[in-house]
């Protein structure tokens, strides 16, 4: 294994592999706040409910994307989660369908550079929050391109990431400690920014009609187990303290930094001044004929 896919591996292993982060991540994605962005991100798909497509999540995680869209399709629809990690998918399965599902839903193990699809057989294409894990962008590019390699002509292509450096807590006392903790976090996230760098990057992909927007996400004075801003904030807490830990020598913030920041977001949140914000960043286009 290279040095880069050591990395890439590593930065992977924040969100997916270990099973204690994935359920934190389940918990990110069930709150209200991830629950909104999936509504806009569908409501940009502009889906026909009488029409049957074949639609694919690239990087689905633990498939709230596909049991949402699965209701808002036209029936005889299939929908495929793919992922890199069979635990997180396993998480997918185990939640079935939903009540309200109107197409199929699958989930595959898969590389999203190698998408397992023949040319043009896909009408919808989604990757959310996955593209900036492949940290260069030669490789976020060839990733598209692979993408519009399966999408058919017409078929739509929709791409949502994030701006990491974006995450604030505001009312922490200290607002430098809280940038450098939140700064020290997007930088394990590989391209941290990649959400800002989606126009230029789909620039050559052969779309029309692009739509791009911000999707920001809010949460206002609520730190409860339920929230996005508490799930990030405790997943936040445990990879900076185990990276302090493991490695003292280049970790960008202390064990004790991390710990004073926490307990500053929870005295935000009794004192009435907490908030939670995070920018993302979506861009739909259909292929060119």
């Amino acid at each position: 294994m290279s040095e880069r896919e050591g990395r890439l591996d590593q930065q992977a292993s924040i969100m997916h592999h270990d099973e204690s982060v994935a359920a934190k991540l389940k918990r990110l994605v069930s709150s209200q706040s991830y629950a909104y962005m999936r509504t806009v991100m569908i409501e940009m798909l502009h889906l026909e409910e009488n029409q049957a497509l074949q639609i694919v999540d690239v990087g689905c995680g633990e498939g709230a994307f596909c049991r949402d869209v699965s209701a808002r399709v036209g029936r005889g629809s299939q929908i495929i989660g793919l992922d890199v990690s069979e635990n997180v998918l396993d998480i997918a399965r185990a939640q079935g369908n939903g009540d309200q599902t109107r197409g199929e839903i699958a989930y595959m193990v898969g590389d999203m550079m190698h998408l397992p699809f023949s040319d043009a057989s896909c009408d919808v294409v989604i990757c959310a929050g996955t593209l900036k894990y492949l940290e260069t962008e030669e490789r976020e590019r060839a990733a598209l391109e692979e993408m519009m390699r399966v999408l058919r002509p017409g078929g739509t292509l929709l791409v949502l990431d994030n701006d990491d450096y974006s995450i604030t807590y505001a009312g922490v006392e200290d607002e430098e400690l809280e940038r450098k903790v939140v700064g020290a976090y997007a930088s394990l996230q590989g391209d941290a920014q990649c959400g800002l760098r989606l126009p230029a990057l789909c620039a050559d992909l052969g779309l029309e009609g692009v739509e791009y927007r911000e999707v920001l996400l809010e949460e206002t004075n609520d730190f409860s187990l339920e929230t996005a801003g508490r799930a990030m904030a405790d997943n936040m807490h445990d990879v900076l303290v185990q990276r302090a830990q493991s490695h003292t020598q280049d970790s960008m913030v202390t064990e004790d930094e991390v710990e004073r920041f926490y307990g500053q977001v929870q005295d935000a949140v009794h004192n009435g001044a907490y908030q939670w914000r995070y920018s993302k960043y979506a861009l739909v286009g259909k292929k060119k004929g």
